[in-house]
């Protein structure tokens, strides 16, 4: 006797409803809860964006329950605000997790 392999788990994904909760059940499953910074680290990614303008940085960020990785170079940013834009993309400063210059 062969193994069917992926087949037998097909018709649990058959129904068109069905195959949107499958997926949002296993978005949910990977998805971590966003780590808490020290004092000590917020204020050393405080102090690197301060330094970090016109420059390129790697910034590790958190968002919808994954971390992610961002290099470029901050064209603008916005203190009163807490955001700044890198290559197009705007990141809130309550997102980020790391920054290293170079």
């Amino acid at each position: 006797m062969s193994d069917r392999g992926m087949k037998k788990w097909a018709p649990y994904a058959s129904l068109i409803e069905q195959k949107s909760t499958i997926a949002k059940m296993k978005n949910h499953r990977v998805q971590v809860k966003k780590p808490q910074l020290s004092q000590d680290m917020a204020h050393e990614i405080n102090d690197c964006l301060l330094r970090a303008k016109d420059q390129h940085v790697v910034i590790d960020y958190f968002f919808e329950g994954s971390k992610h990785h961002l290099s470029g170079i901050i064209t603008k940013m916005n203190y009163e605000q807490k955001w700044l834009m890198i290559d197009q993309l705007t990141l809130s400063f309550d997102l980020i997790l790391s920054v290293r210059i170079g």
